[in-house]
């Protein structure tokens, strides 16, 4: 079981909950990787050779269909699936682990038919994310359960649980690119903004990211590391860029959203005290102008089009940072609790007589759009979900996306 932390700031952080009986929370497997034979939980084993292939077909399949498509998608090809809403780490900036009215999630039969419906209703690909994603034991089965389906999974995770074991289990099973947390290479500012103490935590994500950065170009999927840049980390960009490039993995820098009063099941906290002001909020839109010098360079590991990082540098020039924009959340994509209902997106509350398990009814009311206006006019609005209706509208940033998938699926970095 995973060893308690204790949060700086005077936040105490718990061990992760108890198996449930359902066996739907707990520490991931982690189990030794397998050289040969059958894995248990999912079935025979199949050659890494079938597995990239698959990998390779589904990317191909998405990005075709998103450049096809493009602006006149109506139903959602992308889909957040909040597996839990437990995590082993305590970041400040995220209220997913205070979430009190925590639920313990959907069975794995159930996820069966939820993954069903999403294919009925077009959904190309699931991000698998919490919470903590690895909390839940059967993790390994819920990615084939949307595998099996025919869907692209993802999956996101802050990496502490992810052993070599549990990486070659989850890529077999279907995971065909994997998000990893990564905001600081220094100590000090990664327990800061992880909310953890000690070396440990550290330690583990550090060797985790190598190790599946060196086992994902077998399967044909990619790793891709997130740092969210504030006062804390802003100057670690050429560092943090130069590590993902050594390992071999891509990284995107994004800003720290943060969520004012409203929705408990929003994702992103909302202490005011998270807002950079005044002369932070300069540094800020200055290391993201850099950004985008450091994207036109040659040799870039960047996945973050540089059309969101232009976003980036417009939100930290605002005074105010407003986020919102005419989104189509709803339409071309939308958020699914653990318990099963559904969102148009991580900022917005359920809309209420909708689950899982009529999804299929949603998408067939020719009202539909009425109801996702009326939740996305009470949201405080985004930018890192911009690039999924992006890549829709701007054949340069479906390319430079595209691009950056086949890099990481291939190892081309």
């Amino acid at each position: 079981m995973l060893q308690a932390f204790q949060a700086t700031g005077g936040i105490t952080v718990h061990e992760p909950p108890p198996a449930e009986a359902n066996g739907n929370v707990a520490s991931a497997d982690q189990t030794p990787a397998r050289k040969k034979g059958d894995d248990p939980a999912t079935g025979p084993q199949l050659s890494d050779l079938w597995v990239k292939f698959v990998n390779v077909f589904l990317k191909a399949r998405f990005f075709l269909y998103v450049m096809i498509k493009g602006a006149n998608i109506d139903r959602p090809y992308y889909v957040h699936y909040q597996i839990t809403r437990r995590c082993n780490f305590r970041c400040p900036s995220c209220r997913t682990w205070q979430d009190e009215s925590y639920s313990k999630g959907l069975t794995l039969d159930e996820i069966k038919e939820m993954a069903r419906n999403m294919r009925r209703v077009g959904v190309k690909c699931v991000a698998l994310t919490g919470g903590e994603a690895t909390l839940r034991k059967d993790v390994v089965q819920v990615v084939k359960a949307f595998r099996d389906q025919g869907l692209l999974v993802r999956l996101q995770t802050n990496g502490f649980l992810l052993t070599e074991g549990l990486m070659e289990r989850l890529f077999r099973a279907g995971v065909a690119d994997v998000f990893i947390s990564y905001d600081s290479a220094e100590l000090e500012a990664f327990n800061k903004i992880n909310g953890v103490k000690g070396t440990v935590s550290y330690e583990r994500v550090s060797n985790a990211v190598r190790i599946a950065a060196t086992m994902a170009p077998r399967f044909g999927a990619g790793v891709f590391l997130t740092a969210v840049l504030r006062k804390d980390n802003v100057r670690e960009i050429v560092p943090l860029h130069e590590f993902a490039k050594d390992i071999g993995a891509l990284i995107g820098f994004f800003a720290l959203e943060v969520a004012n009063e409203g929705d408990p099941m929003n994702i992103r906290a909302n202490d005011p005290a998270l807002r950079e002001k005044g002369e932070d909020r300069r540094v800020l839109e200055n290391a993201f102008k850099s950004l985008i010098d450091l994207k036109r360079a040659k040799g870039n590991v960047l996945s973050v089009s540089e059309r969101l990082l232009g976003d980036f540098v417009k939100y930290y020039n605002d005074p105010n940072g407003d986020m919102h924009w005419n989104c189509r959340a709803g339409r071309m994509y939308m958020a699914v609790l653990p318990e099963g209902t559904i969102c148009v997106c991580n900022g917005t509350p359920p809309i209420p007589g909708y689950t899982y398990k009529n999804l299929p009814e949603l998408y067939a009311d020719p009202n539909r759009e009425a109801i996702f206006n009326k939740f996305r006019t009470t949201c405080d609005g985004c930018i890192c979900m911009r690039q999924l209706e992006y890549i829709t509208e701007d054949r340069k940033d479906l390319f430079d996306k595209g691009v950056s998938f086949a890099r990481a699926m291939f190892g081309l970095n």
